[in-house]
């Protein structure tokens, strides 16, 4: 198992628009809808590049993902209760600064960063059918239910001692309670995370 340096896959999708900025620019900017995966990826890939980093969240962000960051080394904004006001706040400081505007996800380096995974797992297993990834960015989950994808975290913990965010788990709840069925010689990878998880939750 391999992970990044912010402790989830998510740090391949930031570093190369990063890279390419510190070259050119003096500051990384990100508007997440919340301090999450894609946050912490900027923050880290930022600090690995000796590169200065401010996310712009609202104030409802929860706590442990505000605080991740701060470690990291980023700067953190809170600003208004939705995303909008974060956004509004951080394309202000984008216009008075120059700094590089990192998109959670729609953003073509980033959406060319996540298909990296894949060369990893060729370099990792000896061939793969299936990849089961669970869907981020606020997305409800519509083939596992909340108790399925408890059951799946503690079931990884208990047999394997991973920790995995309720999100993450819903991946291998799917492949766990059969709303996914692999065919009997069908390859199955399936992508697990961890770094949104509250030690206070465990």
């Amino acid at each position: 198992m391999r992970t990044s340096l912010a402790g989830h896959p998510r740090l391949r999708l930031n570093a190369g628009p990063t890279r390419r900025h510190a070259l050119t620019g003096p500051n990384l900017w990100w508007s997440p809808t919340w301090g999450g995966n894609a946050g912490l990826a900027n923050a880290s890939a930022a600090a690995a590049l000796g590169v200065p980093s401010t996310v712009f969240v609202p104030l409802t962000a929860p706590a442990v993902k505000v605080a991740a960051l701060g470690k990291v080394g980023a700067a953190v904004v809170q600003e208004g209760t939705e995303y909008v006001d974060a956004y509004q706040r951080a394309m202000d400081f984008v216009a008075a600064s120059g700094a590089l505007y990192c998109h959670a996800y729609d953003q073509p380096e980033i959406a060319a960063g996540a298909g990296t995974i894949g060369l990893e797992l060729e370099e990792q297993l000896d061939g793969v059918d299936t990849v089961l990834v669970a869907v981020g960015g606020g997305v409800k989950s519509v083939l596992v239910s909340n108790e399925q994808i408890a059951a799946a975290r503690i079931f990884l913990w208990e047999n394997y001692r991973i920790v995995l965010e309720n999100g993450a788990a819903a991946a291998y709840a799917a492949l766990q309670t059969g709303a996914y069925v692999p065919r009997s010689d069908e390859r199955v990878a399936v992508i697990l995370c961890g770094a949104n998880t509250d030690p206070a939750g465990l």
